[in-house]
């Protein structure tokens, strides 16, 4: 088990991980859920609950498509393109290139953003 911090440690764990077979990944995922829920107590199923409306709109994340280079001129680019192929985004999230970021040896008081290229950032934790 890693907790991704030196701060956080431990000897003992009360839970760590489930696992559950089956031959259907859909049904495994959903039947896991459900054996996990009820050990849990502490979230609801989907079918237990009424999603907010928005989730019925196609998004469109630009953390997706731009990485760290997030820009007014790739955003329009981006939307226009969507708009033009018939499939216009029903809302954009316009992501700012992940907050602060750094590597497990960079101290916590680096800007991760600032040493990290495109590519880079996926072995990193948010700060």
């Amino acid at each position: 088990v890693e907790s991704g911090s030196t701060q956080v440690t431990g000897s003992e764990f009360r839970q760590i991980v489930y696992v559950h077979a089956g031959d259907d990944p859909f049904k495994l995922v959903k039947d896991a859920m459900k054996v996990i829920r009820v050990h849990m107590n502490t979230f609801k199923l989907l079918d237990e609950k009424s999603p907010p409306g928005i989730v019925d709109k196609f998004g469109w994340c630009t953390w997706d498509a731009f990485y760290l280079t997030v820009n007014p001129e790739g955003v329009h680019k981006g939307v226009k393109c969507l708009v033009d192929g018939g499939c216009p985004p029903g809302l954009v999230l316009i992501d700012d290139g992940w907050q602060s970021i750094g590597h497990d040896a960079d101290g916590i008081d680096v800007e991760g953003m600032n040493i990290t290229v495109a590519g880079e950032q996926m072995p990193c934790r948010l700060v």
